[in-house]
């Protein structure tokens, strides 16, 4: 397979992206990519890893040409840079030194090729302490204070068994990409983009890294330590999860389970909100695991689903990845391999109404093409360009998004674009969104957004929204299956008002399957999708801290909205876009689900999983914790530097230890070691302060919150967000008065009950 014989359907045909990197994030970002349609060519050193060995390479270098390309060498080094110059995206990912080293940084490589989006995965952080080490997801993890926010029981650190961040991090850097392709689109030549894996963490943790008036903090447990959303054990041994995250649904689940009288336990007194208080919360936990205990699972799960109460079985990968529900979505695909046979891999996340998206070939066990068979013809730029815009000091701004999204999938995708500088109008029922709830997690997805109230059931409200769509290029929705049509604003009834419009529409289990139906919670897709068996191994079921698939379906639907935003360049014409939780469930366990005759078995953690191995783990030192990422060869001399007596004594070496010393002692022998992040000491941190990961907002209702900065750095050009979340309505007026009302009108629609107004509160 070469690049010119790649099928070109997608929306980013034409599109060519040199993919340089050497770890998961950057090949993710390139994968993705090329799912869209780009043509993908990866240069590999000459002795590249077995497939047997990284199973996941089968799925990471899919819908690519596998070149050989070794940047040490000189000749290897130059015919990078001629494929840097004939590409529109090259992509890497190691650490600035390196980087620097093989003379790919954004200022060599625009130098060379002035139209080139020079995308940076940079493993850790731009610049500062820990920035230059290797990548590690398990040290991204220690260094951030994610590990010791994940949850376990006990009050230790511990390591997320899949590398979560790094699938994130590559789809954050395809859109980001994607989104330097438009910006190029308008006449502003070539773009430097970064995305780095503090970037990641602030998009998973966006909802628990946050300091604000009145948040409570929550202690660490192997479930949510929300009696109301966590998984509970049954009479038969097995795990269910119930996943009642709002007031309405839990009291159905009490009722349904005889115990609405718990709603008056001394100190809960009927009041939801007191559910969130730990010590308020025991006694209705302890009562709720007894009551589980008394059924077996799938009596509970009858009784609960009877009453429209959203919950899961706590389910393994396997069945997952064979369920009804992956393959009624097509989110498996099946190919034959010249090497390892028949292989089960995810399919593309993403549906097109437009254009054609799969996987068109898998990567051999080593690179076939020569590098100087591949871009070897001229041609002229690919897509439109126009002069650039005077308006246009952020990357998207000029566009109008509608986010119709309650909770925080829907949420997330345009929140991206926000801090990318796009004109996103929260448009929400006179009620509001049931999330603002939890006031902190919604002030951090909804930043720099627009608040409009409005009741799409009236025909009023309606007829106002319409006349929005005339005007707006995005419409974002995250309704079940039914809904859309029910009011009124499916796609095709759109796309005749307004034929540009991009419409991305959200599922939680998709459209088909026995599931489509049924209410969907991250918490929920994380039981079924096997990601809390894995982390808790042959122990308990673990609970992610992080919102692995809200934010992964969110960034998708980012990538997905962008790209047929470029497509639409080209044609004048817009398209639908769908995706769902569960598609983004095989894209954020990619490697773990990839399957053929012999592969080496995927990780699984265990009870307040410390690491993999003796040389891959977290260590307990007299005033603190470290992570150590080595190879087996480095055990001897980490036993000496350490002063263990043996590899059994290691642990007790490090205990005697200080981590100043421990970090002293293995960093002069070269390998790579980080102290522990606690997650008090988050907010505060020299390090993530240096990388400017957090910013405050005066927000209304709260007070002065600090809440995570976003997603990317963009060199000569503005990004970040610019204002607090909205009130119901804030800008209701505002808005309507932008597309042509008069106030007279809107004052009709006020009255009529089909708009909400809500005045700013002031700041507590």
């Amino acid at each position: 397979m070469i690049a010119q014989d790649l099928d070109e359907g997608g929306p980013l045909a034409g599109v060519r992206v040199l993919d340089l990197s050497t770890g998961i994030a950057g090949a993710m970002a390139a994968m993705l990519l090329g799912d869209l349609g780009a043509d993908v060519v990866r240069g590999e050193p000459p002795a590249g890893p077995d497939l047997h060995d990284d199973p996941g390479r089968l799925c990471w270098h899919r819908n690519k040409t596998l070149v050989t390309i070794d940047v040490e060498a000189r000749d290897g080094a130059a015919e990078a840079r001629r494929l840097l110059g004939a590409t529109d995206v090259v992509v890497v990912d190691q650490p600035m030194p390196d980087v620097e080293r093989h003379q790919l940084d954004a200022d060599r490589s625009l130098a060379d090729n002035p139209s080139v989006i020079h995308v940076w995965l940079p493993p850790y952080g731009e610049r500062g302490r820990w920035s230059s080490l290797p990548a590690d997801a398990m040290v991204l993890a220690v260094v951030t204070g994610l590990s010791d926010l994940y949850n376990a029981t006990e009050d230790v650190p511990v390591v997320p068994v899949v590398p979560v961040l790094a699938y994130e991090q590559g789809a954050l850097g395809a859109a980001l990409a994607i989104a330097g392709l438009l910006r190029r689109a308008e006449g502003h030549g070539g773009q430097s983009v970064v995305v780095s894996g503090l970037h990641s963490v602030a998009a998973m943790l966006a909802a628990v890294l946050a300091d604000a008036p009145r948040m409570v903090e929550r202690p660490k447990s192997a479930t949510s330590a929300l009696p109301h959303y966590r998984h509970y054990r049954c009479a038969d041994g097995q795990w269910i999860y119930l996943g009642s995250l709002t007031q309405p649904f839990f009291l159905a689940a009490l009722d349904a389970m005889e115990l609405l009288e718990l709603m008056v336990t001394p100190g809960i007194d009927g009041e939801f909100s007191n559910l969130m208080v730990p010590a308020l919360a025991r006694p209705v936990t302890a009562r709720l695991e007894q009551r589980f205990a008394e059924r077996d699972r799938d009596e509970w799960l009858k009784l609960l689903r009877s009453v429209d109460v959203p919950c899961a079985p706590v389910d393994t990968r396997e069945a997952w990845f064979d369920s009804e529900t992956i393959s009624a979505n097509g989110l498996r695909a099946h190919r034959s391999h010249p090497v390892v046979g028949a292989v089960d891999l995810p399919a593309v996340p993403f549906w097109f109404s437009d254009a054609t998206v799969g996987i068109r070939a898998l990567p051999d066990d080593r690179p076939r093409a020569a590098a100087g068979e591949c871009w070897t013809e001229e041609r002229a730029q690919p897509g439109p360009s126009a002069p650039a815009s005077a308006t246009s000091a952020r990357p998207l701004a000029g566009l109008r998004v509608l986010d119709l999204s309650s909770f925080i999938a829907g949420a997330f995708g345009p929140s991206i674009l926000a801090n990318l500088g796009a004109d996103v109008i929260k448009v929400e029922t006179p009620s509001g969104d049931p999330y603002r709830g939890f006031m902190v997690s919604w002030t951090a997805f909804n930043q720099s957004k627009r608040g409009l109230g409005l009741d799409l059931k009236k025909p009023d409200g309606h007829a106002a929204f319409i006349e929005l769509v005339r005007q707006a290029d995005v419409v974002v929705d995250s309704a079940r299956p039914g809904v859309r049509a029910r009011l009124g604003i499916e796609f095709e009834s759109l796309r005749a008002i307004n034929p540009r419009l991009v419409r991305c529409s959200m599922t939680g289990w998709g459209e088909h399957g026995p599931l489509a139906d049924t209410q969907a919670f991250d918490p929920l897709i994380q039981a079924r999708s096997g990601l809390m068996a894995a982390q808790g191994g042959d122990d308990d079921p673990v609970f992610s801290s992080m919102l692995v698939h809200d934010i992964g379906t969110g960034t998708l639907a980012a990538a997905g909205i962008l790209a047929a935003l470029y497509q639409r360049l080209r044609t004048g014409e817009g398209q639908e876009v769908k995706l769902s939780l569960a598609s983004s469930s095989v894209v954020l366990q990619a490697g773990e689900l990839v399957r053929f005759a012999g592969r080496r078995p995927a990780d699984v953690g265990g009870r307040n999983w410390a690491g993999p191995s003796t040389t891959r783990r977290l260590y307990h030192c007299a005033d603190g914790w470290v992570a150590v990422a080595a190879d087996g060869d480095a055990l001897s001399p980490i036993v000496d530097a350490v002063g263990a007596v043996s590899a059994a004594d290691l642990e007790a070496g490090f205990a005697a230890q200080t981590t100043a010393e421990v970090l002293e002692r293995l960093a002069a022998i070269g390998v790579t070691v980080a102290s522990v992040l606690r997650r008090q000491l988050a907010i505060t941190d020299p390090w993530l302060a240096e990388n400017g990961f957090f910013h405050t907002v005066e927000q209304p209702d709260i007070g002065t919150s600090t809440v995570v900065s976003g997603y990317a750095s963009w060199r000569g050009c503005e990004v970040g967000y610019e204002g607090h979340a909205p009130a119901i309505g804030e800008h209701t007026r505002e808005i309507l008065r932008e597309i042509g009302m008069d106030d007279a009108r809107i004052d009709g629609l006020l009255a009529s009950g089909a708009l909400a107004e809500t005045p700013i509160a002031s700041t507590t």
